[in-house]
């Protein structure tokens, strides 16, 4: 009998040290939990392709991927209260990271033409907390992005989903496709503000021209990538 009092005795001490310690352990804000939220995408029979393909290949916790997540957020130097927007965000692989990095003072736009991707990274920004991350469904020419006012944008594998690889060099589809959209994306930064553009080598020269025309000035660049990544900035606000 004493035994069985010490025992319950002893269990109850533990349960109070458990809990006290559990109420005394420093709680993660939203914010940072996002940056390392890697809960598996889920699916319907409504998911397009583009979003199921997305959520295969950027929610498998490879570390190739997120060390290229965070360069990109380096080279577009993000910084706490930015503003910034992710074209073609798919899953929101980049636009949690982004939004862990400007905090609650600044503001990250999760843009895509597929509703179901802008539906899910909605709903799994509303269970994080996080209320600085506001989607857009765009337009297949327009971001919808406010004009002027973001200090950064990454446009990652999204140029070949425009232009196919046999169209590289088609002056007509560029004018027609391409250059509305960046002209549209060069009017939504601040002065100074950036545009990197991810995609396959063989469409780097392509890209060039794109934002070439659509009156974005070229940053040396000669990290990482060089041969996938161009670096462009805007020399005033809304440029054209």
């Amino acid at each position: 009998m004493m035994m069985t009092r010490l025992l319950a005795a002893l269990t109850v001490a533990n349960l109070v040290v458990a809990a006290w310690t559990f109420a005394a352990a420093p709680r993660p804000s939203p914010i940072a939990a996002a940056a390392r939220d890697d809960r598996p995408v889920t699916y319907d029979r409504s998911s397009g392709i583009a979003f199921v393909l997305g959520g295969v290949l950027y929610n498998n916790n490879d570390p190739v991927l997120r060390k290229d997540r965070e360069m990109f957020a380096s080279i577009l130097e993000v910084k706490p209260g930015d503003v910034v927007a992710d074209i073609g965000c798919c899953t929101g692989f980049h636009v949690f990271h982004l939004a862990s990095l400007v905090g609650p003072q600044g503001k990250v736009y999760a843009v895509d033409v597929d509703a179901q991707a802008v539906k899910y990274v909605q709903r799994r920004a509303a269970a994080l907390g996080l209320n600085h991350v506001e989607t857009r469904v765009s337009r297949p020419l327009d971001p919808l992005l406010p004009k002027g006012r973001l200090d950064g944008v990454l446009f990652i594998n999204v140029y070949h989903c425009i232009v196919e690889q046999k169209d590289l060099g088609n002056e007509k589809l560029v004018t027609e496709k391409v250059k509305p959209l960046l002209e549209n994306i060069a009017a939504s930064l601040a002065p100074g503000g950036r545009l990197l553009v991810f995609d396959f080598p063989e469409y780097r020269e392509d890209v060039r021209r794109a934002c070439a025309r659509s009156g974005l000035r070229e940053v040396p660049y000669q990290g990482p990538h060089a041969g996938e990544i161009t670096l462009w900035e805007a020399t005033r606000s809304g440029t054209r």
